[in-house]
């Protein structure tokens, strides 16, 4: 082979390094411009108000929280809500679609936070309605990814700060 087929097959070689590394830098891009998109819409009017909702609509169960029934379709799909909301960051980390460190590192606490607070509000749920629990499965993995980047539920935050002092 002679030196020219070496220049063009060393040319060939750095384009596809170029165009591979030009394919890399678009889609992390794009997870960032996800990620934003995504706190963008946590951060809008109804689901801050949904997400502050909870524990006041959980504050309507009487002590021992196994009936749920007292409340209301408004109130239920509040609840629904937040947890396709927060279900949307393990679904779309689980696509390669956002990165998940920005997400969290805004709403690690407050995902894991609704999550302990939903738990037995999803129980009494699934046991009316077994087997449609896809929007809750992504809010629990979501709820699970931050616990392990170590983001914790307000109570446990609050325990953790009161043992420490």
């Amino acid at each position: 082979m002679d030196v020219e087929n070496w220049i063009a097959m060393a040319g060939v070689a750095i384009a596809f390094g170029i165009a591979v590394r030009q394919d890399v830098l678009t889609r992390q891009s794009k997870r960032v411009s996800n990620s934003v998109t995504l706190i963008t819409k946590f951060m809008e009017p109804e689901a801050r108000i949904a997400r502050f909702r909870v524990r006041s609509i959980l504050q309507k169960v009487p002590p021992g929280g196994q009936d749920y029934s007292m409340i209301d379709e408004d109130d239920r799909a509040a609840l629904a809500s937040i947890s396709s909301l927060f279900g949307l960051v393990s679904l779309l980390d689980d696509k390669n679609e956002i990165e998940l460190d920005i997400i969290l590192s805004s709403f690690g606490d407050s995902i894991v936070t609704n999550f302990e607070r939903l738990k037995d509000y999803k129980l009494w749920r699934d046991s009316r309605h077994p087997g449609s629990d896809s929007l809750w499965r992504h809010f629990e993995m979501a709820a699970k990814k931050a616990r392990e980047r170590g983001y914790t539920s307000a109570s446990q935050a609050r325990t953790l700060t009161i043992s420490t002092v």
